[in-house]
């Protein structure tokens, strides 16, 4: 007799629990697009100086177009640097973080990318957009989180690079030939990952064409998925 109660509310439990699972299923599925690009992103910096300094920033809004066509590399810095950023020159700070998203599209870029300190890079997860090198690429990194400064030393000490994050993105550089490019160039420290990213490069021609991924010789606690 117990038994059979217990089997009753347990049926009876599944059954009000399920409709609600199935709720949540539809709506992570549905066609409306990701749901960090449909957000209120009402998120805050409160040490930062400017009282109205922006977290979140979509490339779009910085005049970045993804059409695979026009060059999008000053765009993308811009949205990047905007607000007073830590970036080469500014040896750490936590005050001024950012969350620069990519909507789906192919983002052309003629130079590196540089990703200043405290700053994640992500993609829309359902539709990754893609960071295209163009044939005329002047850089050696297409994403820097560590770009070389004059005399050859790094922006930041590897050791001291924290807080980075690149996830959902796809890295093309395939129309780049005859030089050596770099799909990320990550010399980093602890609280850094790299997340569903992938790289498409060129076949192999001959070797004067490297195309590779740089994670830098000195890092500890990055994490690789």
């Amino acid at each position: 007799m117990a038994l059979s109660i217990l089997l009753t509310v347990f049926t009876l439990a599944l059954g009000l629990v399920s409709p609600v699972q199935a709720t949540v299923y539809r709506r992570q599925n549905s066609s409306c697009g990701w749901w960090m690009s449909r957000i209120e992103h009402r998120g805050s910096a409160p040490f930062a100086e400017d009282a109205e300094y922006r977290v979140f920033r979509n490339v779009l809004d910085f005049n970045a177009t993804g059409d695979g066509k026009t060059d999008d590399t000053e765009a993308i810095n811009k949205a990047i640097s905007f607000g007073g950023r830590c970036s080469a020159g500014c040896p750490s700070s936590t005050t001024t973080p950012a969350l620069v998203y990519f909507p789906p599209g192919v983002y052309r870029v003629s130079d590196s990318i540089i990703q200043d300190y405290y700053t994640q890079f992500v993609g829309d997860a359902q539709a990754p957009p893609t960071i295209k090198a163009d044939k005329g690429f002047r850089g050696t990194f297409v994403i820097d989180a560590n770009p070389y400064q004059p005399g050859g030393v790094l922006a930041w000490n590897p050791t001291d690079n924290f807080y980075r994050h690149i996830r959902n993105l796809i890295v093309d550089l395939t129309e780049v030939e005859g030089k050596t490019i770099h799909g990320i160039h990550w010399p980093v420290a602890q609280a850094t990952s790299i997340q569903n990213v992938v790289f498409n490069m060129a076949p192999y021609k001959d070797d004067n064409t490297i195309q590779q991924v740089r994670h830098g010789r000195r890092k500890s606690a990055v994490h690789f998925a």
